[in-house]
């Protein structure tokens, strides 16, 4: 676990926060991927449903669902963006 565990450290603390708009979006896409539901995981894909950027907000709440986090906000996001981006 230790050996996963740097990795995923630098996808949500480099990746995700990167001011390259399709490493963000990769980092989400990668990040629910992995199905990792690690708290720290959750909470960086949850900040970034705040993202300026449409496809980033769709990637991470894809993610979350995913990852299990089957709440009205995040299915209502999915479907907002579903028909741009899908």
């Amino acid at each position: 676990m230790v050996i996963f565990f740097f990795p995923l450290q630098m996808i949500v603390h480099k990746s995700l926060v990167s001011s390259n708009v399709e490493e963000r979006v990769d980092a989400a896409r990668h990040l629910g991927a992995l199905l990792c539901g690690d708290p720290m995981v959750v909470f960086a894909l949850k900040e970034r449903l705040a993202d300026p950027e449409d496809r980033v907000v769709y990637e991470a709440s894809k993610a979350l669902i995913l990852l299990g986090n089957y709440t009205l906000l995040y299915i209502s996001v999915l479907m907002t963006c579903c028909t741009y981006f899908a």
